[in-house]
């Protein structure tokens, strides 16, 4: 067999492993491993309470209280992260990725809920009664005599040019939002 031959039975052999929709390369496995040994190695620096709201496995559970007794940067912690990350693939990468992005954006979140319930307030003010009952709609715990006593009290402070004061009933209506969403 000549080296022409030999090539292009290489090149065919290869391209028959790219063709492969399961076929990934040297290089994705790498770096997919790597990933989840910064994972691996996030999830063992997490507080208890956070780690129990996460609903691991117990096998995983276990591999974690041992990472947590090993000293930080030893080969025995790295070799153990490579343990735990194989015992997080054997489990579903996914499901354990969402759950710490979960827990670890919870500060997003409350302000994203917080500039929500902004909005509504500003909403309130505006649109007044109508307003009123689409808010009802959503939560009905809501007070909506105190909402219209308060958004009328920010009208008028408004009407009149005086923001400081307005502050007040605006204040109120927003921790009353914050109330009856549970934020």
């Amino acid at each position: 067999m000549s080296v022409k031959e030999r090539n292009i039975t290489s090149e065919k052999s290869y391209r028959r492993a790219e063709d492969d929709e399961l076929y990934q390369s040297r290089a994705e496995n790498k770096i997919e491993i790597a990933k989840t040994l910064k994972l691996a190695g996030a999830i063992s620096l997490l507080s208890k309470a956070e780690i129990a709201k996460m609903g691991f496995s117990e096998h995983l559970l276990a591999a974690i209280v041992t990472a947590r007794k090993i000293a930080l940067r030893t080969d025995a912690y790295s070799r153990h992260l490579s343990h735990m990350s194989k015992i997080m693939r054997s489990d579903g990468l996914e499901p354990i990725q969402m759950a710490y992005d979960k827990i670890t954006n919870k500060h997003n979140q409350a302000t994203i809920e917080l500039k929500k319930l902004e909005m509504v307030r500003d909403e309130l003010i505006a649109g007044g009664d109508t307003a009123i009952t689409a808010l009802l709609e959503t939560y009905p715990n809501a007070d909506r005599q105190k909402l219209r006593q308060w958004i009328r009290q920010v009208n008028k402070e408004l009407k009149a040019e005086k923001p400081l004061k307005a502050v007040k009933p605006s204040k109120e209506i927003f921790k009353h939002l914050r109330e009856i969403a549970g934020i």
